[in-house]
């Protein structure tokens, strides 16, 4: 009986690892492509298009230039990720007048004109804004989960993860079992590191880039700042908490460039992470990349073992490591009873 729990939490461990694995290469994924800054573009574009069709020809390259104005984005480099409405308002009014503003004259006069009509029919665009909003958050999580379930097909394809055989090797395999299990709790304290500190959990990241922004402007007055579920509302706390409009612009820059270079360390220690994963499962002996790929079968057994490896993968390692807290604290009561009954049995 102990055999078949160790043979499933061999299993797990490795589910669990490459899980990680995945998951972290989708959030630098997803960072990388700039995800989130498209999928704002992309909702805006669509808000001016609907509140009036006159925009429909203009609206990309107006909200182009609005996401990359300086009052908005951290960094000239990048567009924002993040806008609120007002600000996002008061930009179009701005780039409706300015000489500056970047727009080719038939886009500058269009906005001008729908502006001015949405002003007097009450500003559909204040109406309509937080409902597109929600239509972004639901389409980038719907991208983001898409992305991790196709990488999950790929990776169980690419290293020819059978989950049939490899249940199989590791109810045989002694030595490769018992290995697994040893190195289960190093899995799975390597992967709570990286659970406790993705971008899931913004409101750590904010608390820190606050204590780093006091840290670089001392003069600045701020007191404790609560916890924050978006960049939208920590830049928001410190406009209200910053009365001068000048420190506050440059306050909310600084900390939007804070909170990417957070980021930025937070990723490397997320490679890290992978790296030190595939240590430990390589360390057991498990051979996770195939020596020899012309030597795999691809029949349908094989391909069966693929997809349910590719199913169970895309489940997550959140998934997976509850899965293995739960089976690594039913080992030890499996043992003793097992154990007990030796005892009883032996003359």
């Amino acid at each position: 009986m102990l055999e078949v729990l160790d043979t499933v939490i061999a299993f797990a461990v490795l589910m669990l690892g490459i899980s990680v694995i995945i998951t972290i290469i989708t959030q630098v994924g997803v960072a990388l492509f700039g995800l989130r800054a498209s999928n704002l573009r992309w909702g805006l574009q669509r808000l001016l298009e609907n509140v009036d069709p006159k925009l429909k020809k203009f609206a990309g390259s107006i909200v182009d230039k609005a996401l990359r104005h300086p009052l908005i984005t951290a960094t000239d480099k990048r567009q924002a990720t993040v806008v609120r409405k007002d600000e996002f308002v008061d930009v179009l009014h701005e780039m409706a007048q300015s000489p500056d503003s970047g727009l080719t004259p038939e886009a500058q006069q269009a906005l001008k004109e729908s502006l001015a009509a949405q002003q007097a029919g009450g500003g559909r665009i204040l109406h309509w804004f937080s409902t597109v909003m929600d239509r972004v958050t639901e389409r980038f999580v719907i991208w983001t989960r898409s992305i991790s379930i196709i990488a999950s097909f790929l990776v169980a394809v690419a290293l020819h993860l059978d989950a049939l055989a490899l249940l199989k090797q590791f109810s045989i395999n002694k030595f490769l079992r018992e290995n697994l299990v040893q190195v289960s709790t190093s899995v799975m304290e390597q992967s709570r590191g990286y659970l406790e500190s993705p971008l899931s959990s913004t409101s750590s990241m904010f608390s820190e880039s606050f204590d780093r922004l006091r840290e670089k402007n001392p003069a600045l007055s701020l007191p404790t700042p609560p916890p924050f579920r978006t960049a939208v509302d920590a830049e928001q706390w410190l406009r209200q908490n910053l009365p001068d409009t000048s420190q506050a612009r440059t306050a909310v820059r600084e900390f939007g460039n804070l909170v990417e270079d957070l980021w930025a360390e937070r990723a490397k220690s997320w490679r890290q992470t992978a790296f030190a994963i595939n240590d430990s499962l390589r360390n057991t002996g498990f051979q996770l990349i195939p020596k020899d790929y012309a030597a795999l079968k691809y029949g349908w057994r094989e391909m069966v073992g693929l997809l349910l490896s590719g199913v169970l993968l895309s489940l997550g390692a959140p998934f997976w490591y509850n899965a293995m807290r739960h089976l690594m604290n039913l080992r030890p009561v499996l043992a003793r009873k097992v154990e007990q009954e030796g005892g009883q049995s032996s003359p």
